[in-house]
Order: C-alpha cells, then structure tokens, then sequence
C-alpha cells in the first residue's frame, strides 16, 4: 500500500458570507493586482510561462494549448499571485490532454491563480489539474471559472499489479463545495482522521465512476454536512464496505456496514463540538472541531484497520484514543492545528522539517 497524504485544503470554491467574502480571499490573492501583463498565444506560452515572476499575469489569447500547463518553482507571493488566464467571454483558451503529462501540472508552487480555461481532456491518459506526487508542496492555488471535461481518472488497476492497492486519504481538511460532495471515490478507499464541512450540501459520496467501489474503509473523521454526510453507493460483489468510528453531524449516512458512529443533525453539531460554526482566520471565534469534554465518548470497534498506515494517530498527528468518536483523540480543549484554509502546520514527528526529504533525521515517536 502506498499512502496518500494531503496536508492542504481539497474543496475550496466558496464559502457562506459570514465565514469569508469571496473564494479568492482563501488563496491568498483576493487583492492581487497585476504588475506586469503579458500577451501569450499556442506558439510562446511555454517559453512566457517559465519566466513568470510575482504580480505577473500571463494572458492565453483564444485557441488550442496542446503543451499543458506545467507550473514547476513557480512561486508568487500573497496579494502579488502569479496569474494565468484566458478571455473570461467568448472564444475560449483550450488546453487539450496529452498521455505522458498531466494537463495543469503543479510542482513545488504556490499563491497561483488559474482562471478562464477549457481543459479538454481528449480521452487521454493525463489528469486535468493535479499537484504532482513528485512535488514536496503546493499551496495557496486559486482554481477560478474552469471547463474541465475529458478527463476520466478512475482507481488502481483492475488486474494485476497494483489491483490490490488502497487509495489512503488521511490526516486533511475539505471546506466547503456548493455544487457536489466535497469528496468522491471508488476503487480501494481508506478514509480516515479527516475533518469536513460543507455548509451547502453533501460531504462524502463513494460511488460508482469508471467502474465500482471495492474495498471501503471510512473511519475516525468528523464530518458537518448541511446534506448527506456520507452515502456509499454500489459496489463489488466481496468487498466489505464499512463506517465506523465517526462523528457525523448532517443527514444520516447511507450504504455499507455502519458500526460505532456518532451520528447527529446538522444543526446539532455545535452540542458536541467546541466551534463548528467558526471563521477560519484570526484569533476570535475561529473554527474548530475538538469535540467537548466526554461527548464524543463511545466504543468503536477497530478490528481489521492497523494494517493501514497511523490508523491510530489523530488528525493532530497525536496517538488517538480508540474510544473516542472523529478525527480526534481527546476531548476538551484543542492541543493542534485549528482549521485553516492555508497549508497544515507539519507535524512535529518531522523534527527537521517534512519537507527535507532527510528521512534520518525523522524522530519515529508520535507525540
């Protein structure tokens, strides 16, 4: 199994009005004003891109981009984001697929903005928008008003090597989506130690895409959900879909075997938890999910998950108690990272800093 960690946010398109004015002002780039306007058409692109340097905005005239979009270094700074975009009417700018790449590519960037752009994947192999598993980070990127289409991504193989593989997603925040759940799988999903929210629909949806669920883990997340808070659908015939452990907080979950979750309405969640109706920025009335002293307390029944990677670490990075319900571990007063739309603190098991790749220098005690 290869683990899959995200460390970032992995829904941001808008946000209730009490909570943030626009989506822009999560990326860091609501007051960008650009410094420099730079005219590119298919033939100079590539060569414009590679100059980009902070409060650069680089114009896509209409017409076919059969190169992609590889952002690789490419670092703007907060309210000077690097721009990239096509004509907001009219003609579009169209970046078509291609099967060696990935059509936006992003590597070790950040405070970007991508807007105005048809991505047509074209059947190939590539993904649409994707930060690549080669980069160390990518953070503060604005995804504003693109067609995405063409780009069927299903799961690992269905045969042969890799068939067996598990999808971990563990250890992120997902804010906030008006048009879908915030998140959507099949295959082999392991999901767990998440926190959600979703104020205008669903959160979790597994369901069938390119072919069918499999093998369904989704345990110890926190989930508040003004719509469904989880609904498996479908699935293969001798796979063993199962929920357990949560705190979900919405419309009941639905599908799979349901043991030891902590279920409640939507507008209830603020009986169990410290902040759920929070801000995500500043020092006040900040968003926070810990549960309250001894109220996400319950037996859960663990049997079968240690074979997955910190199955038993919380969404803190901190050895969890198995007897409490959610993300968490503990109860009371948050020791961690309060949510945020901006890059996870690391945790400090990384003593010399996860990004350094000097695996030798990390401390293997979880604190």
């Amino acid at each position: 199994m290869k683990p899959f960690i995200v460390f970032f946010v992995a829904a941001l398109l808008a946000a209730p009005a009490a909570r943030a004015s626009t989506a822009a002002d999560y990326g860091g780039c609501a007051g960008t004003v650009p410094e420099n306007v730079i005219d590119a058409d298919p033939a100079n692109y590539r060569t414009l891109l590679a100059s980009l340097q902070p409060g650069d905005l680089l114009r896509l005239a209409p017409g076919t981009y059969g190169q992609g979009l590889p952002f690789d270094a490419h670092h703007g700074e907060p309210d000077r984001c690097i721009v990239v975009e096509g004509p907001a009417s009219g003609p579009p700018a169209v970046l078509t697929g291609r099967d060696c790449c990935n059509t936006v590519s992003l590597t070790d960037s950040s405070y970007l903005v991508i807007r105005n752009l048809e991505l047509d994947g074209m059947g190939r192999d590539g993904d649409g928008v994707k930060a690549e598993s080669t980069s160390d980070f990518v953070h503060s990127v604005t995804l504003e008003n693109l067609y995405v289409h063409g780009h069927g991504v299903g799961h690992w193989p269905l045969a042969g090597p890799g068939a067996e593989d598990d999808y971990l997603i563990y250890g992120n925040f997902f804010h906030q989506n008006p048009n879908e759940a915030l998140f959507q799988g099949e295959g082999n999903v392991i999901f767990y130690a998440n926190l959600l929210v979703n104020d205008f629909g669903a959160a979790v949806h597994v369901q069938p895409h390119e072919d069918q669920p499999r093998r369904v883990r989704i345990f110890h997340n926190t989930i508040v959900a003004d719509g469904t808070t989880v609904a498996i659908t479908g699935g293969l015939a001798g796979f063993e879909r199962r929920l357990v452990g949560n705190a979900l907080f919405g419309a009941a979950p639905t599908g799979g075997t349901q043991l030891d979750n902590t279920t409640d309405a939507y507008a209830a969640a603020g009986t169990y938890l410290v902040n759920p109706d929070g801000v995500l920025a500043g020092a006040a009335d900040r968003l926070d999910l810990f549960p309250l002293a001894g109220l996400l307390d319950g037996a859960v029944d663990t049997g079968g998950l240690s074979v997955y990677e910190d199955w038993n670490v919380d969404f803190n990075f901190r050895t969890r108690s198995v007897s409490v319900r959610g993300a968490y571990g503990g109860s009371g007063q948050n020791p961690g990272w309060l949510p945020a739309l901006e890059r996870k603190s690391e945790p400090s098991i990384f003593v010399d800093g996860f990004e350094s790749g000097n695996t030798s220098a990390w401390s293997s005690a979880v604190p």
